[in-house]
């Protein structure tokens, strides 16, 4: 109500249950209508890379299993400068990986 909007939704991939406490209860969101899970999804993979060179990384990455065979993969960043630079990279860079596997 503070915030003057009828829904909310907060979401979060590492808060504790603590954590997920206070910001619901910070939120007025009432216990009942906070959904937790802590499983990873199958068709979901999760990776961090501590690569001095990430944009390469990122490359060698996609040209490697199982990501070299996935239909859709979600590339998180944190401005649209770098999102954009980041497909910029990954379209140029992996333009001819199907005709690089047919050899």
């Amino acid at each position: 109500q503070h915030l003057g909007v009828k829904c909310v939704l907060a979401l979060t991939a590492t808060a504790s249950k603590c954590t997920v406490d206070n910001i619901a209860e910070l939120l007025d969101i009432r216990r009942d209508h906070v959904i937790m899970g802590s499983a990873v999804p199958d068709n979901l993979v999760i990776t961090v890379s501590c690569e001095g060179n990430r944009e390469q990384a990122l490359v060698d990455l996609f040209r490697s299993s199982p990501f070299n065979s996935c239909e859709s993969v979600i590339v998180y960043c944190n401005r649209q400068q770098t999102t954009e630079r980041i497909a910029q990279l990954l379209r140029t860079s992996l333009q001819y990986l199907d005709e690089e596997e047919d050899v």
